[in-house]
């Protein structure tokens, strides 16, 4: 038969191995999160096109994609580099681009302005190759 007092030493150490575990977990300091930070949420590219940069932090490798072909992204370090071509219609088009890392996304807005055009308001109107004063 079990001595009470040796019941009474077995439950104290699993009263104290059990809050040990019990105050471990709850001092964790997420260390162990991962981190996936990205500087731009709205990025806008003039109608000629162009490139632009989003810069990243990750605690792990990270990749990008969109799904509009007039967008190309690329990783490079800790940025994603996008290319635009150029939009030769008036109409401004959008897109998403996301960012992946480990389990952690984001999304970034991408705009790319329209094509506008406008008439020259110099004042000089050629007709039938003779000038005329405009005024």
């Amino acid at each position: 038969m079990i001595d009470i007092y040796i019941m009474r030493k077995i439950y104290n150490t699993l009263s104290i191995i059990a809050m040990e575990c019990f105050i471990l977990a709850a001092c964790d300091n997420g260390s162990n999160k991962e981190l996936l930070k990205v500087v731009s949420t709205e990025i806008t590219i003039p109608a000629v096109g162009g490139t632009k940069s989003i810069a990243v932090e990750s605690s792990n490798t990270f990749s990008a994609y969109v799904k509009d072909n007039w967008l190309n992204v690329s990783c490079k370090g800790d940025s994603v580099k996008l290319k635009a071509s150029e939009n030769d219609t008036e109409n401004p088009r959008h897109t998403t681009v996301t960012i992946k890392s480990g389990k952690d996304s984001t999304i970034v807005n991408v705009s790319q302005e329209g094509m506008t055009f406008s008439l020259d308001q110099s004042g000089d109107i050629f007709s039938h190759d003779t000038g005329l004063a405009y005024s």
